[in-house]
């Protein structure tokens, strides 16, 4: 069984989008000099020359201002719907199985252990939002490229990305400029060398990203998970409550021989409108990602349901965005091959109004690849500039598992589907795979 499939090291360059560029040559006939002492003939002469130069530098124009103007032609639309996907089998991608013992045997003791982990956290913020502020609150997770809003296990959840250095565009502003675009108020590179810049901001497949040696999920639901989903009916989540400040947490030894040395550790805390969860999973199990996590999503929440309350979304969006968000202008999707067969995607986009993204791979015919499989594992709910949103472009990333490698020729397309009964999906942005990549 492969270790998880979890952005780390991507191998290999950006993917670099194909360029068409067109040009349009105006052919403007030359006229006739008119001879030296002539007349009707060579005025004739030259009024012929000139009209006709002219004719033809009006239809260049012409025929240039068409191409300019002509749409460039989208790819057929996809047939596969999205929203009537059945879940992803989590126990084929290699992610942490969420079973185990809750006791781990200690051989040169011939006896069995039990490690629990005692926490102090102020949960309160995360029973602050409410049926009333969850769209709005979940409008910020949208456009906050520190959350991934997606469908996992048949629930909409948001999913904490981590800033992984060496991952994609998002280690700058994305316009020269190398200013820390994260949440921690630094005011940015100063031209020391010394200093690290941010990583781009990125979360594995299933919401899990690295933690030291191990791995943790961040989440909030939007929805409760259904009861068939291997979260909801998991033994290693330990229920919470928003008042509680004393958290008593038992680590699990994970089944799997992959696993084997692994324990970890889950926490729910549920809300009116929205419920906390994680998961830390690590062969030198410390808490480290669950205690920061404690320490600061209840506090973001908190913040967050205030603007939300006073129905000042759309200004506490611009505030509570990182610096530099959304980004000035659009970028093109771009693909990177990660262990495993696993791909990273990554884009800049507006879709205008409120919707599911997701990306799409074809070969060199056109013909889809593992489409259902790569719609469910890349669908995400970005920001957008619609009502109430800022004018920019939003993060779209997504970890898509492949059974095959990408065939030369492929290309990676950007769907988009408005919310709304009736809507028809529509073409965002597309761009050829870069076979260096």
């Amino acid at each position: 069984m492969a270790r998880p499939l979890i952005p780390r090291t991507p191998i290999g360059a950006p993917a670099l989008a194909g360029v068409l560029v067109a040009l349009a040559l105006n052919l403007g006939g030359c006229a006739a000099k008119r001879p030296q002492g002539s007349g009707g003939v060579g005025e004739a002469v030259e009024a012929e020359s000139t009209r006709s130069g002219k004719e033809r530098r009006e239809r260049g124009r012409d025929r240039a201002g068409a191409d300019e103007a002509a749409p460039a032609p989208e790819p057929p639309a996809p047939p596969v719907d999205i929203l009537a996907l059945p879940p992803l089998d989590a126990s084929s991608l290699g992610l942490p199985p969420l079973a185990g013992t809750q006791s781990s045997l200690d051989l040169e003791r011939r006896t069995r252990v039990v490690t629990t982990f005692d926490v102090e956290a102020d949960l309160t913020g995360v029973g602050v939002a409410t049926e009333a502020t969850r769209a709005r609150i979940r409008a910020h997770l949208e456009a906050h490229p520190g959350w991934r809003v997606t469908r996992w296990q048949g629930a909409l959840v948001a999913f904490e990305r981590g800033r992984l250095a060496g991952t994609g565009e998002d280690e700058d502003t994305g316009d020269g400029d190398a200013r820390d675009t994260g949440d921690t108020g630094d005011t940015g590179d100063t031209g020391d060398t010394a200093a690290p810049r941010p990583g781009a901001w990125t979360v594995g497949l299933g919401g899990y990203r690295p933690e030291g040696p191990g791995l943790v999920r961040v989440a909030l639901l939007l929805e409760p998970w259904p009861g068939a989903s291997p979260e909801q009916g998991s033994p290693l989540i330990v229920a919470g409550a928003p008042e509680a400040g004393a958290l008593h947490l038992p680590a699990w030894a994970l089944h799997g021989e992959a696993w084997a040395g692994w324990l970890a550790v889950g926490l729910r805390v549920p809300g009116e409108a929205l419920t906390l969860e994680i998961v830390e999973a690590s062969p030198d199990l410390q808490l480290s990602g669950t205690a920061e996590a404690l320490a600061r999503v209840p506090t973001d929440l908190h913040n967050l349901a205030a603007y939300a309350a006073r129905d000042d979304l759309p200004r506490g969006l611009s505030l509570l965005l990182p610096r530099g968000e959304p980004r000035p202008r659009p970028r093109p999707p771009t693909v990177r091959p990660l262990e495993d067969g696993q791909v990273l995607v990554r884009a800049r986009v507006d879709p205008g109004s409120p919707g599911w993204t997701w990306a799409r791979f074809v070969d060199a015919q056109g013909t889809p690849i593992e489409e259902a499989r790569v719609a469910l594992a890349s669908m995400e709910r970005t920001g957008s500039s619609g009502p109430g949103g800022p004018e920019g472009y939003y993060l779209f990333q997504a970890v898509v598992p492949l059974a095959a490698p990408l065939p030369p020729g492929a290309r990676v397309e950007l769907w988009f589907l408005p919310d709304g009964e009736g809507a028809l999906p529509r073409w965002l942005a597309g761009a050829l795979v870069d076979p260096a990549s």
